[in-house]
């Protein structure tokens, strides 16, 4: 993990816009000078909005070129650099209606008595750069030439940054979350300013604005919470709705990974031999040196001092997403939440160190619990960022978990209940559902029901058997009976014997029959005369595809069809 001082962008003094020519002769490298930096007003009484557009593009480039060789993170500079001196030389121009946020900072903006001696691209932020993006990047794509370099390809990577809302690079905090997580005394000192507040005792407004700092530090006891039943998770709804207190279902959560200590290192033994016994396919040589690796981190779940469960996991901050490498609970702590547990508070980590994306594999036992973790198959990560960085295991599903940073995943079983509650009291002003009515006494006394409305809830329900429905049903039922004595409906009787006729069921897809038709009618198919007539419809029109016009068959349909017509106008009105 990075832990280097961010680079700044730096600017020429002069331009490098060349006018488009249609001879490949001018086409030349743009030659932004790399080593005249532009220095990014620091001030937080001066940046109008944070992070400023020079601190964008230079998290940007961090996150996607840091790792790279020389000469390419010298190109994307260049680049940066052009955006950030078309930016300056456009100014800001008025906001339109829509632009509720870039008005606002534009309206700071034209307060400022001593705003020439600052760059544009220092005082604004995203909404500048949003507002600035297409006709800039036109212009570069246009009139500019990087030689060896595909400016397209950094104009399409930054779109998808700033189509991200949770991309690091718009964090205000980005020095902290991407150059600073291991730095474990910067990080104590951190702690120590924030009083260490457990994540889970964190408010929702804390929750709705930056996530709180969680660092690594030696002791690993840097997500360390204590949950009792008022945190319960989705799996064992059977009893988490339940407002019973459980004294002895509680859990500790904390972060582990390997600083060398023996204590880490205990703890890191017992979530290898979870996974080990529960992950029997899984190498156990290969178990360990993913779970002992100290790029590899476990949020680890104990009840009573002993780990009961855990999931293994490896940050790739450069590429935006962190890999699940484990997941298991010991085999007597199963089915009663733990998993949704561990995975609410990984979510909730990850969260403090700008973490927003999860990508696993999944095997077929473990797809179900990913997608109830709201885990999909479909992954929006472009390929490029994590080909390469995990390892593709036979047989499994790649699966992606995308986090939102405006959700408290500590509070997702609270917020559930309440959703819960407020549905029911909802169903509870519009149905009688729960008012319970006493039994019927009638059947004790052997006599029978002479009015369906005489029994207690029934008519509110509105499930009353309409009068109207067996006068509906005598009615078809004497309709087919005559259709079935016409003289026209003895090809319409039976069933189509296929091995008479074998191409029938290739051509017609759906037969329908009148021995069919009174099977259905028997069973109470038939709730309205639409269904029955349009029954009736398909075995007239599977009678005249199959037959040509000339046919006997084809005949008969046609009769038989007119014959049900009079009946239907004369029985049903229709």
């Amino acid at each position: 993990m990075p832990t280097a001082k961010r680079k700044q962008i730096k600017s020429s003094s002069e331009g490098n816009k060349r006018k488009a020519t249609s001879s490949s002769e001018d086409k030349s490298e743009s030659n932004t000078d790399a080593s005249s930096p532009i220095k990014p007003s620091r001030d937080d009484g001066v940046c109008l909005e944070k992070p400023s557009i020079s601190e964008i593009l230079s998290n940007f480039l961090m996150v996607n070129y840091d790792h790279l060789q020389d000469e390419t993170k010298r190109q994307a500079t260049n680049v940066c650099k052009v955006i950030l001196k078309h930016i300056q030389e456009e100014g800001a121009p008025e906001p339109s209606e829509s632009e509720v946020k870039y008005a606002e900072v534009y309206n700071k903006y034209v307060k400022m008595e001593n705003k020439s001696m600052y760059n544009i691209y220092d005082l604004f932020g995203r909404s500048l750069l949003e507002k600035q993006f297409d006709t800039i990047c036109g212009i570069i794509t246009k009139d500019y030439l990087f030689k060896g370099f595909n400016s397209e390809s950094l104009i399409e990577l930054l779109k998808k940054e700033m189509a991200d809302s949770t991309s690091i690079i718009f964090r205000p905090d980005f020095d902290d979350l991407y150059c600073g997580v291991d730095q474990t005394e910067k990080s104590s000192k951190r702690s120590k300013k924030a009083g260490k507040t457990p994540a889970a005792m964190r408010s929702k407004e804390q929750a709705s604005t930056t996530p709180e700092i969680i660092s690594d530090e030696r002791t690993s006891k840097v997500l360390m919470t204590t949950i009792s039943d008022e945190i319960l998770g989705p799996e064992s709804s059977h009893s988490s709705l339940k407002k019973e207190t459980v004294s002895s279902d509680i859990l500790q959560f904390e972060v582990v990974y390997n600083d060398g200590s023996i204590e880490s290192l205990e703890k890191l033994l017992a979530a290898k031999n979870i996974f080990g016994k529960q992950l029997p396919k899984m190498p156990k040589d290969y178990i360990a040196r993913l779970v002992f690796d100290r790029s590899h981190r476990a949020i680890l779940g104990s009840k009573e001092g002993k780990i009961v469960g855990g999931i293994s996991f490896r940050p790739f901050f450069t590429q935006g997403f962190a890999e699940i490498a484990f997941c298991a609970v010991t085999g007597n702590e199963q089915v009663k939440g733990y998993g949704t547990r561990l995975m609410n508070h990984l979510k909730d980590y990850s969260q403090s160190i700008g973490v927003f994306r999860f990508l696993t594999y999944a095997d077929n036992y473990a797809i179900g619990y990913f997608k109830k973790q709201g885990f999909t198959k479909d992954i929006s990560l472009d390929e490029k960022r994590y080909k390469g960085y995990i390892k593709d295991y036979d047989g499994g599903t790649l699966m992606e978990c995308v986090i939102r940073a405006d959700i408290n995943y500590l509070d997702v079983p609270l917020m559930l209940r309440k959703q819960i509650a407020a549905v029911n009291q909802k169903l509870d002003t519009i149905c009688n559902s729960n008012i319970i009515h006493p039994g019927l006494s009638v059947f004790k006394k052997g006599e029978k029901i002479s009015n369906l409305r005489d029994i207690p809830g029934l008519a509110e329900s509105n499930h009353v058997i309409d009068p109207k429905a067996s006068q509906l049903q005598n009615i078809m039922r004497e309709v087919l009976e005559k259709v079935k004595k016409n003289e026209y409906s003895w090809p319409f009787l039976v069933p189509v014997d296929a091995n008479e006729v074998p191409d029938y069921y290739d051509v017609i897809k759906n037969p329908m029959d009148l021995s069919s038709i009174e099977q259905r009618l028997n069973s109470g198919y038939y709730r309205t005369k639409d269904i029955f007539v349009s029954d009736f419809r398909l075995i007239f029109d599977n009678c005249r595809t199959y037959n040509a016009e000339t046919t006997e068959y084809y005949e008969c349909a046609n009769k038989l069809e007119e014959y049900f017509k009079s009946l239907l106008k004369g029985a049903l009105g229709k």
